[in-house]
């Protein structure tokens, strides 16, 4: 094609394809100008209804003429019968191609969308819907101008739809919902898309993702995209609204119109820079004097631009935003058994500073490795992707408490700020609070009225009732371990003193309701009264605090006691979109996924919570159960390992890695792994594969032995007994016939 005439065009050179058409560049030999010709692919004309949409497409952009639309020139056919439209070529890159250079500083993203509203809007206005908006279509001009490409998806309302019946049009991440399912689509479809780009442009991701197109198309049915406050700090609310209402499920409850949700977008930009005028047209030439004036600031300006530069790639602290990292406060106190309280401590502040949006600051489990660290806060900066650090130590005698801060700038080593804050124990809160406030000053930063009442918000008016608290929180943070089963006990106690401190403490109420709960799921207790008595104390929480992702999260593990999946994995989508960081959240939707059959869904929450949370071994457990369900056993086998590596106690991975080893016939590992698990905690099910392990391995009376001591013990999966390799060896041998039938007989009783 390179180098052929086409009519009036020669072709140049390639300089694009994508589903529905390839894009040259070609000369106009009669006006002398270079435009682009878009071909409908030569395997899809054979296709008469993507020929047809084809031609659709070319007549629909030709009837609109907008600043913000793609111009179309001509329309043509060649000797062949390849149909081809000439659009002017932009000097520019495409929207995608910026994206994937990282986030848009947010009065750029916001211009950006606010063009696109408005050429999509003169577009609805002339009863046309695009259908296929996503960031791939957008081209940004070399002067800053945005242009709707691509509009080979749109149809003229009130048209029949040009797509057989149940077939979707559109790129999967960028479909609404009502596209996604095969439902008609109007301008509503198109705003959905267009917050998608939104979100994109926001955070450098899209909200809905997956390695197959039904994972993406199953997320925008279902799932609700993290909030991008959680992704990226220093974002105004009412974008997080604006986004959010753009990316309502329901048609009916997005923006009705792109004029409504261009006037929202407006109110914003005026927000973030009020006396900001981006795009203006060519300013009148300056003086000689006036040029020697500018080039010597623009030269002093490109030396600070290259010392920020280079600032920014050795200590990257993002755009719109400065990030802190708080490390694990130091216990002075010379007793371990109250690291509890200063762990408690190191959360708090953390949570209040989390709460300004201009701040982006790491989880506790992300810096909890850095405890006792000889590390300089330039690496521990460096690591953790932060342009700030904070270091302190707590000090608690009898009723006296004492707070040592100290704020440190990564980029130089110093200390911006330090301070003590001194105060009798029931001063706890005010502390926290006082050393929250310090720090947003000196980071020179305003709270609105929101981040203010959030920094000064009180868990509970009783410091008893928080110290309480905090002793059965840390109860509950290392579990299935063989020491649960007395760890939940020792938490229930304590979450019922704060209880009789505060019997309205939310927090408190969701921490009983989440022993009860795990009592009935491992089978401690599994009475009826148990699960009213937690689902009580649960709603008796979102009562007092209706956005308390603690209660979610117990909610979710209820109804997955229950095997009511859908509705657990709706409480926990809750808990993550109230709290993105919410690594139990997210290693329980592992659970509930791979308890459904979805084992790459549950593949990318687990990998999300560990990402949060990379020490928490059942994190890693659901990850590998994912594994193994997508029979990537080598992959599976690793994280079992690191599971194992990072607490030997943990018997559900030892059982897991055992039960592969077991299949793939490696009983000698296995039997070993299963060795482990019963000194850890015995159950009659790990006997019987102990025992069929040693069969495989022709230890006959061991095997017997082990079989018989299950059986004893109330195992009856005769499925297993009947069908295992493992007891190959053993089945013509009439002890092992009788001693199975002795106890099938007893099964049928």
């Amino acid at each position: 094609m390179i180098g052929k005439t086409i009519s009036h065009y020669k072709i140049l050179e390639k300089i694009g394809e994508g589903g529905m058409g390839i894009v040259y560049e070609a000369e106009d030999t009669e006006l002398k100008r270079t435009v682009a010709l878009k071909f409908l692919p030569p395997e899809l004309m054979r296709d008469a209804e993507a020929k047809q949409r084809f031609i659709h497409e070319a007549r629909t952009a030709a009837a609109i003429d907008h600043s913000n639309i793609c111009t179309i020139h001509e329309v043509g056919e060649t000797d062949d019968g390849q149909i081809f439209i000439v659009m002017p070529c932009y000097a520019g890159e495409t929207l995608k191609e910026k994206i994937a250079r990282g986030p848009l500083p947010l009065s750029e993203a916001i211009d950006i969308a606010i063009q696109m509203c408005e050429g999509l809007m003169y577009a609805h206005e002339n009863r046309i819907v695009h259908r296929d908006i996503k960031s791939a279509n957008i081209i940004l001009t070399s002067r800053e101008q945005v242009k709707v490409m691509d509009f080979g998806l749109a149809k003229l309302a009130g048209r029949t739809m040009l797509t057989k019946e149940g077939s979707t049009l559109g790129t999967a991440s960028y479909m609404s919902p009502e596209q996604a399912d095969g439902r008609p689509a109007d301008q509503r479809s198109d705003i959905w898309s267009l917050g998608v780009v939104l979100y994109e442009m926001v955070t450098g991701r899209r909200p809905f993702t997956g390695d197959y197109e039904q994972v993406v198309i199953y997320a925008i049915l279902n799932e609700a995209p993290e909030p991008v406050t959680g992704l990226r700090s220093g974002v105004p609310m009412e974008l997080e609204w604006i986004i959010q209402k753009a990316l309502s499920k329901k048609a009916e409850e997005r923006y009705q119109s792109t004029k409504d949700l261009l006037v929202d977008l407006k109110l914003v930009k005026k927000q973030l820079e009020p006396d900001e005028k981006r795009f203006s047209g060519p300013q009148k030439k300056s003086s000689s004097k006036k040029r020697i004036l500018y080039y010597a600031v623009g030269s002093l300006l490109l030396i600070l631009l290259a010392v920020t530069v280079v600032r920014f790639l050795i200590f990257p602290q993002g755009s719109d935003q400065k990030s802190i990292a708080v490390l694990p406060l130091e216990n002075l106190m010379g007793d371990a058994e109250q690291q509890y309280f200063v762990d408690g401590m190191t959360e708090e502040l953390i949570s209040k500073l989390s709460r300004i949006h201009a701040l982006r600051v790491p989880a506790r489990t992300s810096v909890v490795q850095y405890a006792g660290t000889q590390k300089d806060v330039k690496e521990i900066g460096r690591e953790l992707g932060v342009g700030y650090i904070v270091e302190g130590s707590v000090r608690r005698s009898e009723n006296r408490l004492r707070v040592s801060v100290k704020l440190i700038d990564v980029s130089t080593g110093f200390n911006l700020w330090s301070d003590d804050f001194d105060g009798e124990f029931k001063d706890v809160f005010t502390v926290q609070e006082e050393t929250a406030l310090k720090i947003v000053e000196s980071l020179d930063l305003r709270l609105n009225h929101d981040e203010g009442t959030a920094i000064q918000r009180q868990p509970t008016e009783i410091p008893e009732a928080y110290d309480a608290y905090l002793r059965g929180y840390t109860l509950l943070s290392n579990y299935y371990t063989p020491e649960f089963r007395e760890q939940f006990s020792q938490a229930k106690l304590h979450f019922e003193k704060a209880l009789e401190y505060d019997p309205d403490y939310p927090l408190a109420l969701s921490g009983l309701a989440h022993v009860m709960v795990m009592h009935v799921y491992l089978g401690y207790d599994t009475s009826t009264a148990t699960v009213i008595e937690a689902e009580v104390l649960v709603h008796r929480a979102l009562n007092l605090e209706p956005e308390l992702p603690e209660a979610y999260n117990v909610l979710g593990d209820l109804w997955g006691a229950k095997q009511e999946w859908d509705r657990a994995a709706e409480e926990f989508q809750k808990a993550v979109k109230l709290d993105p960081k919410n690594d139990y959240a997210w290693s329980e939707l592992g659970w509930v996924y791979n308890s459904t059959g979805r084992p790459v869904k549950a593949e990318e929450a687990s990998r999300k919570a560990i990402r949060i949370n990379p020490t928490n071994v059942f994190h890693h457990y659901q990850l590998g159960r994912a594994l193994y369900l997508q029979n990537r056993l080598n992959e599976a086998i690793e994280v079992f390992q690191h599971a194992i590596q990072l607490n030997p106690k943990f018997a559900w991975a030892q059982g897991f890695l055992g039960n592969i080893y077991f299949e793939q016939g490696h009983y000698p590992a296995a039997l070993n792994h299963y060795q482990i698990v019963n000194a850890l905690e015995e159950t009659p099910r790990r006997v019987a594969r102990m025992a069929a392990a040693s069969a495989g391995m022709g230890r006959k009376r061991e095997a017997m032995a082990q079989l018989e001591n299950a059986l004893e013990k109330g195992y009856r999966d005769f499925d297993f007994i009947d069908t295992t390799t493992g007891f190959d060896g053993l089945r013509t041998d009439p002890h092992f016939q009788e001693l199975v039938e002795k106890y099938r007989s007893k099964k049928e009783e």
